[in-house]
This record gives structure tokens, sequence and C-alpha cells, in this order.
């Protein structure tokens, strides 16, 4: 059953209740003269308040499962395209560091730690004089990398 027909069916059955609550509220009215009639009555209406809040409570689950149903599948979706976007990307190992590279493209790593954290980043060559702890370094984590 979908989301939106499990509150129809629980809204429908609340007013349902609702209104069998009136009901009584009537046949009370029409009883007073019965004390059996009148004791059954006022049961049958606690009874029916009683389904009612279960029913309000129903619908406020139904309501958070719907909203977590909505979160989870958009945590689908985003998983299944990083999965198709991460096609064709292999870890290895360059010079002292472990890259990720795509196999179309072999010759343009990309920052481990940041392809791990669902970002794409290039990492850029630092010059000759900078290069005391890496050759290259990712310009979004900062992390140095020896290539050479």
């Amino acid at each position: 059953m979908e989301d939106a027909a499990v509150l129809e069916t629980v809204t429908a059955a609340a007013n349902s209740v609702k209104a069998v609550v009136e009901a009584i509220k009537a046949a009370r009215g029409k009883a007073k003269g019965n004390a059996e009639a009148l004791a059954a009555l006022v049961n049958a209406q606690e009874l029916a308040l009683s389904l009612q809040s279960s029913l309000f409570e129903a619908k406020e689950q139904a309501f958070a499962l719907q909203e977590e149903n909505r979160q989870l599948r958009a945590q689908v979706r985003e998983h299944e395209t990083r999965a198709l976007e991460r096609e064709g990307y292999e870890r290895r190992k360059m010079g002292q560091a472990v890259v990720v590279v795509h196999e179309d493209h072999p010759d343009r790593p990309l920052c481990a730690t940041c392809f791990a954290a669902g970002r794409m980043v290039d990492l850029v060559e630092l010059p000759l004089v900078a290069q005391v702890v890496g050759t290259h370094i990712c310009p979004t984590c900062e992390l140095p990398v020896k290539l050479k």
C-alpha cells in the first residue's frame, strides 16, 4: 500500500470513529430513562474514544514513516548516482602514494581521500621549490602526496 493510501485509510477510520462517537452521544440523550442502556452507551463511547486516540497516534506514526521513507529513497538515489559516477575508477599506487584514476585518463590522478568522501578532486603539481613533503597537493583537503 502506498504511503498516501495508508494515511487516507487511517484518516477515514478516524472520521468513522468520530461519527460513531457522535451517534453514541445522540443515543445517550435518548436513553436517559434506561440506566442499563445508558451504561452500555457510556462504555461504547469510551471504547470509541480510545480507538480514535489510537488512530490519531497511528496517523502521526504514518506521517513519520512517510518522511523517513522519503529520506531513505533520496539516500538510495544519491548512492546509485555516486555508484554510476564511480564506474571506471580504480585505486592505483603512483610513486609513494595511492591515488584514484579513471581507466580513460590514467595520467590524471585524483585525491583518494576526497574520492572516498564523494568528491572528485584533481591533484595539483607543486612547483619544484615547494616539493619538500610531496610532488602534488589536493586543493580541497590540502593533503600532500608524492607521485614521483
